[in-house]
């Protein structure tokens, strides 16, 4: 067996002491790690150590009343909040104040729909079916029907009415007989 080995084998998580784990976790602690990073260095020394294997051993030592620990914890949340709001300062400083886009409202005289609401004028309680077709256009000129909607509904009770009219034609159903009587009656179905 080689030295490297035997030190392997000699720094195994499961050969510690239930003390010397205990001082592995404080000792990290003090340094002012965080929980995540401290089971982070002590997955490099000792082989693959989880966050919540670290949290037990706190809690079970109640490693969070050290002094030390406290003291290093402290220490840390000052330099982070000193760090973050230079950072918050600097992001402030940096980010330009964004402009907002300007949209065009419709005229009356240029659309026969101009009496129709568009998206930024619709109100609760009002019809909300589309008015324009699959062309393109603009959102100043997309109106909709802004009647009085159906309780319950989106819709007005005219538009509920075409919208949820029953497709015209024969049913799924029919059309699939006629099409079987059509190939019997041209012999292709048996």
């Amino acid at each position: 067996m080689s030295l490297a080995e035997d030190t392997l084998d000699q720094l195994a998580w499961a050969d510690l002491t239930v003390h010397e784990k205990r001082d592995a976790v404080a000792g990290q602690l003090v340094e002012g790690r965080s929980v995540a990073e401290a089971a982070a260095q002590l997955s490099i020394i000792y082989g693959p150590i989880g966050k919540n294997h670290v949290l037990g051993i706190i809690n079970r030592h109640q490693l969070h009343t050290f002094p030390a620990v406290v003291s290093a914890r402290a220490k840390r949340m000052e330099v982070e909040a000193g760090a973050n709001a230079s950072r918050a300062r600097a992001r402030v400083r940096a980010l330009p104040a964004p402009a907002l886009p300007r949209v065009p409202a419709p005229e009356t005289g240029k659309t026969k729909k101009a009496d129709k609401p568009t998206l930024f004028d619709l109100k609760a309680g009002q019809c909300r079916r589309p008015l324009w077709g699959k062309e393109q256009a603009d959102i100043s000129e997309k109106f909709y029907c802004g009647a009085p909607a159906v309780e319950g509904k989106s819709y007005c009770a005219a538009c509920c009415a075409e919208l949820y009219a029953p497709r015209e034609g024969p049913k799924p159903a029919e059309k699939a007989r006629r099409s079987l009587r059509l190939l019997q009656s041209r012999g292709l179905w048996g």
